[in-house]
C-alpha cells in the first residue's frame, strides 16, 4: 500500500476556507458564504465548519485562530472560547492577550476582567492580559468605581483595588459594589451599615 494514500492528510478545512476566501474575494456577500452570520457595532461575526472568526476591513480575517466561540467586545476586549484551552481574550487587532487560558472569564470593566484558573481559584487581569493581585480568592465580582469584592470562604468578603490591593483591612459577612461612592456591608454579629471610598464606616 502506498503510505501517503493510506494516511493522506485531512484538507477538508484548507480547501473551505480557501473557497471562502476566493468567493469574498470575488465580492460575495459574507451571508451567502459562512454557515452563520452574526453583526454587531459594525463587526461580522462569521461561522464556518464549527468556528468561529471576525471579518474586517476588506473581508480579511480579524483573528489568526478559529475559536469554537467568540463574544461581544467590552471596553475593546472580546471573549474567545476553545473546547480544548478554556477561555481568553483577544484585542480590536484580533491578538489573544494572556499567555495562559482560564475555564471562566467575566467581561472587562473599568479596564479589569475577573478571571478563575481551575482550582487556583479567582484573579483579576488587566488590559495586557497581566494577573494583579498576588492571591487568589474563593470568587470574585466585577470592578466599579475603583473597587472589587473579593471572597474567602474563610474569611468573608473584601475589597481590592485597582493594583490588587486590600486597601480596607476589613473582611465582611456580605457586601455590595461601589456606587455613587458607597458600598453597603453586612457583619453577622452587627447587621448593615456603608463605607465610603477610604472604607470609612458611616
Amino acid at each position: 500500500r502506498n503510505f501517503y494514500e493510506t494516511f493522506k492528510p485531512n484538507t477538508t478545512w484548507r480547501d473551505v476556507l480557501e473557497d471562502v476566501k476566493s468567493k469574498l474575494a470575488s465580492g460575495e456577500s459574507p451571508e451567502n458564504v459562512f454557515d452563520k452570520v452574526k453583526r454587531n457595532n459594525n463587526l461580522v461575526f462569521v461561522h464556518l465548519l464549527g468556528r468561529w472568526n471576525i471579518l474586517g476591513e476588506r473581508n480579511t480575517f480579524l483573528c489568526n485562530s478559529w475559536y469554537d466561540g467568540i463574544y461581544d467586545f467590552h471596553e475593546g476586549f472580546a471573549e474567545v472560547y476553545d473546547d480544548n484551552k478554556g477561555y481568553n481574550f483577544i484585542n480590536s487587532d484580533g491578538k489573544e492577550i494572556c499567555d495562559r487560558w482560564y475555564n471562566e472569564v467575566g467581561n472587562f470593566s473599568e479596564g479589569f476582567a475577573m478571571v478563575q484558573y481551575y482550582d487556583k481559584g479567582y484573579n483579576f487581569i488587566n488590559s495586557d492580559g497581566k494577573e494583579i493581585c498576588d492571591r487568589w480568592y474563593d470568587d470574585a465580582h466585577y470592578f466599579s468605581e475603583g473597587f472589587a469584592i473579593v471572597v474567602d470562604e474563610n474569611k468573608g468578603c473584601n475589597f481590592i483595588n485597582s493594583d490588587g490591593e486590600d486597601v480596607f483591612g476589613r473582611w465582611y459577612d456580605y457586601a455590595t459594589e461601589f456606587r455613587e461612592g458607597f458600598a453597603m456591608v453586612y457583619d453577622n454579629n452587627k447587621g448593615y451599615n456603608f463605607i465610603n471610598r477610604e472604607g470609612k464606616e458611616l
